[in-house]
C-alpha cells in the first residue's frame, strides 16, 4: 500500500473515532433525528434546556429551547423519532425531589386519539411552582406569629 492511502484511512479512522467519542460524551446524537412538539407555560421555574422528558416516568427526549411568546413561555422539545404522542397528551413541570431538578411530564393520552403531528402543541397543566408553595407558607406562618392571640386581647368590659 502506498504512504498516502495509509495516512488517508488513519485520518478517516481518526475522524470516525471523535465523531463517535463526541456522542458518546455529549449526550448529542449526530445521526439520530428526534421529533419537535411544543408546550406553553405560565412559567418554568426551575427548568432548563436539556432538561429531560419523560412520558409517564420513561424518558424519552429534553428540552431543546425555553423563550418567551408573548405572555407565556414557549417550551420545544426534541423527543425520540419512535414515540408517539397523542392530540390530548398533556405536558407539565414536575420536580424529581424537593431539592432535585425539573423536568417536563407528558401523559400518554387516550388509546382512541389521534397521533399529534410533529411540530404540534402539546397542551399543559399549570403544577404548582415549589418556590410560591413556600413563599405562601412563609406568610400564613408570619401572619399566625404577628397577629394577637385570644389572651393577649384585653376584654373591653368596664370594671364595676
Amino acid at each position: 500500500m502506498n504512504k498516502n492511502f495509509q495516512m488517508g484511512i488513519f485520518f478517516v479512522l481518526g475522524i470516525v473515532i471523535l465523531l463517535v467519542l463526541f456522542e458518546v460524551v455529549s449526550g448529542v446524537s449526530i445521526l439520530k433525528k428526534d421529533k419537535l412538539y411544543y408546550t406553553y407555560f405560565q412559567s418554568v421555574g426551575e427548568l432548563r434546556s436539556g432538561s429531560q422528558v419523560k412520558l409517564s416516568g420513561v424518558n424519552v427526549g429534553k428540552v431543546n429551547r425555553i423563550s418567551l411568546s408573548g405572555q407565556n413561555v414557549e417550551v420545544q422539545l426534541s423527543i425520540d423519532k419512535d414515540i408517539i404522542i397523542k392530540e390530548d397528551s398533556i405536558a407539565s413541570i414536575n420536580m424529581t425531589s424537593l431539592l432535585g431538578s425539573s423536568y417536563i411530564g407528558i401523559t400518554f393520552g387516550d388509546v382512541n386519539s389521534k397521533v399529534l403531528a410533529e411540530g404540534g402543541i402539546i397542551s399543559s397543566a399549570q403544577t404548582a411552582d415549589f418556590n410560591s408553595l413556600i413563599s405562601k407558607l412563609d406568610n400564613t406562618v408570619c401572619l399566625l406569629y404577628t397577629s394577637p392571640s385570644p389572651r393577649d386581647q384585653r376584654g373591653s368590659r368596664m370594671p364595676s
